[in-house]
């Protein structure tokens, strides 16, 4: 199979000298990742949404050009095998399909381990997930939360209650649409693909007050979750059926693992 065969041509193209402000606005639950373009409309990056959680960062005055990434592209005629290991070796769940630097589409994760699902065949969530959860408890601030997406590269955190026992997650999109936008007064909101959105309704003030606030207040709480004994091909289906990226490893109501579209991918092309 083919890039091709997966392409969508549905997805977000942001000008590269548009300011963050105007981008924040747009990412959300329909797109949650963005190609930058230049006035042609020709491909110049990604948008890496790591960098949008830098502790200074000037939403209206910086451009969206500086946060721009390159980690790779896609053809047409590339096999889905050769598309999943680029996007395993990136921090990205989708990747733009070039035709010389004009933009065909895109192509995600969830579509390529789907095509790549026959290579999971006896493969397990205990097999594939991490193992050495990072958690925080849901009456935890914000403020302890934004380090933890920095310094250690994490794009979901499962919150736990006073039992350990999951409660529910936040995601980077989850920081970025609820907090670092709304605590800067850019106009953005999401709902949760893994449930229900954030219940405080605090969609702007000072960005301190918003630091505060327990993670209870952006977190998602219907949590995608699986057991150890899961197969791989229901956690792809699931995560195609929900349109999220990472699920829950979840024994006796308390969180032991994480599995990730960049798991699955490390198996599916190895």
């Amino acid at each position: 199979m083919q890039v091709s065969d997966i392409l969508r041509t549905n997805y977000l193209s942001v000008d590269q000298d548009d300011t963050l402000s105007k981008v924040f606005g747009k990412l959300g639950d329909a797109h949650k990742e963005a190609i930058i373009v230049d006035a042609k409309k020709n491909y110049v990056s990604m948008l890496q949404k790591r960098l949008l959680i830098k502790s200074h960062i000037d939403l209206i005055s910086v451009k969206v050009k500086t946060v721009g990434s390159k980690p790779g592209t896609l053809t047409a005629n590339m096999t889905v095998e050769k598309a999943g290991s680029i996007m395993h070796a990136t921090d990205f769940h989708v990747l733009p399909v070039l035709d010389g630097k004009k933009i065909l589409g895109i192509a995600g994760a969830r579509d390529v381990l789907e095509a790549l699902k026959d290579k999971l065949v006896g493969v397990k969530a205990s097999d594939i997930s991490s193992k050495n959860v990072i958690t925080l408890l849901e009456t935890d601030s914000i403020a302890q939360a934004v380090p933890l997406f920095r310094e250690k590269k994490l794009d979901h955190l499962p919150i736990v209650d006073k039992n350990g026992n999951l409660a529910g997650i936040v995601s980077m999109m989850d920081l970025i649409t609820r907090y670092f936008s709304h605590a800067q007064g850019s106009p953005s909101g999401r709902g949760g693909k893994h449930g229900r959105s954030s219940k405080s309704g605090q969609d702007g003030g000072d960005k301190n007050a918003v630091a505060g606030l327990p993670v209870m207040d952006i977190m998602t709480k219907l949590v995608a979750s699986v057991a150890p004994n899961a197969k791989a091909s229901d956690i792809i289906t699931l995560m195609r059926t929900r349109e999220i990226s990472s699920v829950i490893v979840v024994q006796n109501d308390k969180p032991v693992g994480i599995i990730t579209t960049k798991d699955l991918l490390r198996e599916a092309t190895k």
